[in-house]
């Protein structure tokens, strides 16, 4: 290695690592996202922990751009779970569909965001009664630094809550439950902020609200939740979170990263769905990659190192207090694919450094 460092020049070496930096700078961009609630968002506001609590659970995570992809988990989807975080647009009147088929075939949808905006009619789509309210809940008792960071400290008895005894908010809301069963409901200090004046007013009651429900739809289930930020990475770590989603993901077979509505997917993890979904660009990448492993493997320099050249295996200062008698003998034996012209070059040059007193 250090004789390969001394062909190059100091500046050469500079240009070599900078090179270097760059290109891994330019796969890591290429790979990440800042989008918030990213499932590749590393930084404080994506959902990167989650993703990687989806891949840990042992079964397998798949990223859709589309709902139809919903369709590719067959008649029977019992044992999926997909995620749908904070949604940036509408669903619209197929996509919503398709979305209630998968629950009716047996799968199950967490929802997740505060404000109700998007989620509402999605909700309303397969049948579930639960709805999210949308003003900031506070709790001035329970809370993790802030009040607007209530932490619900009332769990249900159900797999998905039994290893969690909370779960911390980040400026979420309450949940109006309609007919679903509440796994998480805050304490009896917390109240919604209509005004949002960050203070109890005579009309804002103090009362114990729910934040999570489960309702049966169809041959699934419809997991709602009234914060988003549950998920995210910061609060990932929060009291309750981490363990609440590793329950409820562990406990399916499969988990879809709903990104139909997410424009900031990675280039490379797009350019990756792009080709799970072609089968003709599979096969055009395979080709091309056969046909320049055919190609490079036809190359003589490539045909000496595979077969051990001299730079990889035949070490010159080691060798160089044989005879020439005994270093033809040495080659025959590592090489002998050799042809005789490149054993006595070989030779030849480390007679020549031996004569000049070169290393």
């Amino acid at each position: 290695m250090g004789r390969r460092l001394r062909r190059y020049s100091g500046p050469e070496l500079v240009t070599i690592v900078f090179g270097v930096i760059i290109g891994i700078a330019l796969i890591y961009a290429a790979s990440t996202s800042a989008g918030a609630f990213g499932a590749f968002n590393p930084s404080w506001e994506g959902t990167s922990e989650l993703r990687t609590i989806a891949d840990e659970s042992g079964g397998e995570t798949t990223i859709v751009r589309s709902v139809e992809e919903y369709d590719d988990f067959g008649a029977d989807a019992d044992g999926t779970i997909a995620l749908i975080i904070e949604p940036e647009g509408s669903y619209n009147e197929t996509e919503q569909e398709q979305i209630r088929e998968f629950v009716e075939r047996g799968g199950t949808v967490l929802i997740a965001e505060s404000s109700g905006q998007y989620s509402n009619p999605l909700l309303e789509t397969p049948g579930a009664t639960t709805r999210i309210d949308g003003d900031p809940l506070r709790d001035e008792r329970n809370y993790y630094r802030s009040p607007l960071l209530p932490v619900a400290t009332e769990t249900a008895e159900h797999p998905y809550t039994n290893e969690s005894d909370s779960l911390t908010l980040n400026y979420g809301s309450a949940l109006e439950p309609g007919e679903a069963t509440v796994l998480v409901r805050t304490s009896d200090f917390a109240y919604l902020d209509r005004n949002q004046n960050n203070a109890l007013d005579p009309d804002e009651n103090l009362e114990s609200y729910p934040v999570v429900t489960i309702e049966e739809v169809g041959e699934g289930q419809v997991i709602t939740v009234s914060d988003s930020s549950v998920f995210t990475n910061v609060m990932m770590d929060r009291p309750g979170n981490r363990a609440f989603a590793t329950s409820v993901l562990g406990a399916h077979d499969r988990v879809i990263l709903d990104g139909s509505q997410d424009d900031n997917l990675p280039p490379i993890i797009a350019g990756l769905i792009i080709l799970r979904e072609s089968a003709v660009l599979q096969l055009l990448l395979g080709g091309g990659l056969v046909l320049g492993l055919a190609a490079l493997a036809r190359r003589p320099d490539v045909v000496d190192r595979a077969s051990g050249g001299a730079d990889d295996r035949f070490d010159p200062v080691a060798e160089s207090e044989l005879t020439p008698s005994e270093m033809r003998s040495q080659l025959i034996d590592r090489y002998p694919d050799w042809t005789n012209e490149k054993r006595e070059e070989v030779i030849t040059a480390i007679i020549h450094q031996r004569d000049r007193g070169e290393e």
